[in-house]
């Protein structure tokens, strides 16, 4: 069972299918409501979904993330995944910048580490805003194949640092509405190890939707990447004069990636500055489902 358990995280991880882990990256916020936050993103967590979304943020805001994958997987290992983003304003109102780093490790089977720098201008359209980001990303992962049951490395393979690009914007027509779009990969993150062919990842493109309606927010992002398309909805509600939220999502990812139900609930103790505590959780369904899913836990700031 246990060179089973190992195998399949190599199989999993295996470039160049390891870039399938983005796809909830970023904050709890965004794991939560199923990573439908194209339009929605208004947090540092924008950094990974869509960069026009540090256009719309006030002041200097920092968020600080930690999940785990899969805890039924340990078995003296663990696979986990860091995020760290900062957002800062500018002398130009209009303007804001962000940087981040992420980080996804299976132990000494795998990681995989990103640093990103983002710029976004917000400008007002009639009663509205429309939002522009871009930000380029450099990549570079570290894989080895490992016996279970000796820990004997069989072979150890690491990619080089390769840039990708993503551009986005978010358009809020006025009210409770707002549309996002975002090109992300552009350029191509290389996954090969110098010993074959470019095995580059797929851009992809995404569509987003965000409307509140009695209370509730509601959003809907739908991406594709290689042909192939994927459907997030997400849901939250704020309570107790916005101290406190909940949230659900689904996540309809392409086939070789399943389809994942998640949940999320925000404490806000502190108002100026604003601090705000998130976890939630995301769950496969219909695969790896004995294993358990991804926890999340994070801290924002906003000054």
């Amino acid at each position: 069972m246990r060179w089973t358990i190992l195998l399949s995280i190599a199989l999993f991880l295996w470039p160049p299918r390891s870039y399938a882990l983005w796809e909830f990256g970023g904050g709890a916020r965004a794991l939560g409501m199923g990573g439908a936050t194209s339009a929605l993103s208004d947090d540092p967590g924008a950094l990974a979904a869509n960069p026009a979304g540090i256009a719309g943020q006030d002041g200097l805001s920092v968020l600080l993330s930690s999940s785990n994958y899969f805890r039924g997987l340990d078995d003296g290992r663990s696979m986990g995944y860091s995020f760290i983003g900062l957002v800062i304003p500018t002398s130009i109102e209009m303007i804001k910048v962000g940087i981040s780093v992420e980080n996804f490790n299976a132990g000494d089977l795998y990681e995989e580490v990103s640093a990103l720098a983002a710029i976004g201008m917000r400008m007002e359209i009639g009663k509205g805003s429309l939002n522009l980001g871009a930000d380029v990303r450099v990549r570079r992962w570290d894989s080895a194949a490992v016996v279970a049951e000796t820990g004997e490395e069989l072979e150890h393979l690491r990619g080089k640092w390769t840039p990708s690009f993503d551009l986005g914007l978010v358009w809020r027509p006025g009210g409770s509405t707002s549309f996002g779009l975002v090109f992300g990969d552009l350029g191509g993150f290389d996954m090969s190890s110098g010993k074959g062919e470019e095995e580059k990842i797929p851009f992809f493109f995404k569509i987003g939707f965000y409307h509140e309606v009695f209370g509730f927010g509601l959003s809907l992002d739908t991406s594709v990447k290689q042909g192939i398309p994927s459907i997030y909805v997400g849901s939250e509600r704020w309570i107790a004069n916005g101290r406190a939220g909940l949230r659900a999502g689904l996540a309809f990812l392409d086939v070789s990636q399943g389809t994942n139900m998640s949940f999320g609930i925000t404490l806000v103790p502190y108002q100026k500055p604003k601090v705000s505590m998130n976890y939630s959780y995301s769950h496969p369904i219909g695969t790896l489902i004995d294993v358990g899913g991804i926890h999340r836990i994070d801290i924002l700031f906003k000054f």
